[in-house]
């Protein structure tokens, strides 16, 4: 199954996969203790490409991880059948199962079909793949030495285009952030009962696997699956951001690079600000700001037994004065011809560029109220 096949798939995770795909790195063996017989068991991370642009990590366990070693010639093609797919807030990742069998292109062990496949698939890494850029199913961003541009762009739509689709996929548009969502819905409840107001927009993170960490009462943080303690943390952002256009608005989650590309400031910088300053950054700086581009990845959730659309951002780009009007222009031409575009974008770049100045004294004027 091509990689980007798994990263749209619409199937209920977890699902069984095969994945014939090019091993680009072999990170060391570590340890796990599972949480349900306390076994310690040993797990190594494959990161795999193929030909649809796409990058997976999958999980090897037990004698499954002497089957590739950090001695492995690399780049080259495997066949990894019976994994199991699961998702994690948006990411999506693979894990070998008992039957799981890794089978080495070249070594008689694949079909001849398959084998055809394989050696294409390497050559093409070789000699093109290996300078293209690479959407990870980890991170939700592009990756690889290749420029952006490389890639085959999304169509920007309207919002009320977006939803009105209501079918899973790659979508982007370009709209103003409405509303960053950074306190509890019920504050005033937590004040009544004596609880401390509880940040929502970040998380600590392991610094090695990225997994959520989970502290104690003395705010020691352990990571259960890279079975380690006294852990420091890696602030990333987890937030969920409404963002609006002309025809509509959008609410999508924003993780780690994505909330930092949409806030500006690092994690860990912002969550130690006071309430006040969070208060005049969240309410009214961040919704002042420019227009972005935003990619996201939709897909369906079951919320309360009831199915609803859920949109996660796979990248923010902010469009500064000149990078909107190009924009701008661009629409234009195809909507009214290149004539009356060529004559109205004079325009453009000193309307935008006198929008932000606008903006900016208006951020100004709150900041002294």
């Amino acid at each position: 199954m091509p990689l980007r096949s798994i990263f749209n798939s619409t199937r209920e995770c977890p699902f069984p996969t095969d994945v014939l795909a090019v091993v680009v790195e072999v990170q060391p063996i570590t340890s796990v203790t599972a949480r349900s017989s306390g076994e310690e068991l040993k797990r190594r991370v494959l990161k795999v490409r193929d030909k649809s642009q796409m990058e997976m990590e999958i999980s090897l366990w037990g004698d499954q991880v002497d089957c590739i070693t950090e001695t492995t010639a690399l780049p080259h093609v495997y066949g990894l059948t019976a994994l199991n797919v699961r998702d994690w807030r948006g990411a999506r990742s693979a894990s070998t199962t008992k039957s799981s069998q890794i089978l080495k292109a070249g070594a008689g062990l694949l079909s001849a079909e398959e084998e055809t496949n394989a050696a294409e698939m390497l050559q093409w890494y070789i000699t093109t793949g290996s300078n293209l850029s690479f959407l990870s199913m980890s991170r939700g961003g592009p990756l690889g030495e290749g420029a952006p541009s490389e890639r085959k762009p999304v169509q920007e739509m309207g919002i009320k285009e977006i939803k009105d689709k209501n079918e899973p996929g790659i979508y982007a548009f370009i709209a103003q952030v409405r509303r960053v969502y950074w306190k509890p819905r019920q504050p005033q409840q937590q004040q009544q009962q004596g609880q401390q107001q509880q940040d929502i927009y970040t998380y600590a993170a392991c610094p090695s696997c990225r997994k959520k960490l989970h502290s104690d009462e003395g705010n020691e943080y352990s990571c259960y699956p890279c079975n380690t303690n006294h852990v420091t943390p890696d602030w990333r952002y987890m937030l969920l951001a409404s963002f609006i256009d002309s025809t509509g608005s959008l609410s999508c989650r924003c993780f780690a690079d994505m909330g930092q590309s949409l806030l500006g400031f690092p994690a860990s910088e912002v969550r130690c600000w006071d309430t006040e300053k969070k208060e005049e950054f969240f309410d009214w700086h961040s919704i002042l700001k420019s227009f972005f581009r935003v990619t996201v990845k939709a897909e369906f959730d079951n919320y309360n037994g009831e199915q609803r659309m859920r949109y996660t951002a796979l990248r923010v780009d902010a469009l500064d004065a000149h990078g909107f009007a190009v924009l701008l222009h661009q629409q234009l031409k195809a909507a009214v011809g290149c004539v009356f575009a060529a004559a109205f974008v004079a325009s453009l770049s000193t309307i935008a560029a006198d929008t932000v100045d606008a903006t900016d004294d208006l951020f100004k004027c709150v900041q002294g109220r």
